[in-house]
């Protein structure tokens, strides 16, 4: 059986769709954090670049909190020093807590 060139089209358009669609892997989960919940235990045990994250949120947060508009580049990292000092020790301490502590 022979096909016309718009039926034959419409096959390799549909095909080629199926192939793709098939291709794509599973789509990623949307991740929710609870930050409230992160112990500083866990928070060291994070990939540089996930506690680099969660501490410009937190930072953030804590500026926010009491109406700083200005971010200071060095107070941040001094800030990150102490915290990383701090939940170094203090490792079942919520992350939160941490913060206020040694740093604020």
């Amino acid at each position: 059986m022979r096909m016309r060139g718009n039926t034959m089209r419409h096959v390799i358009v549909a095909a080629s769709a199926a192939l793709m669609v098939s291709m794509a892997g599973p789509a990623q989960a949307q991740v929710v954090v609870d930050m409230s919940r992160i112990t500083c235990g866990q928070f060291m045990n994070y990939a540089f670049d996930k506690q680099e994250l969660i501490g410009a949120w937190m930072s953030g947060f804590f500026n926010a909190s009491q109406n700083r508009k200005i971010l200071d580049i060095t107070r941040y990292q001094e800030n990150s020093k102490r915290l990383s000092n701090y939940c170094k020790k203090h490792r079942k301490e919520s992350l939160m807590s941490a913060i206020q502590r040694s740093t604020y």
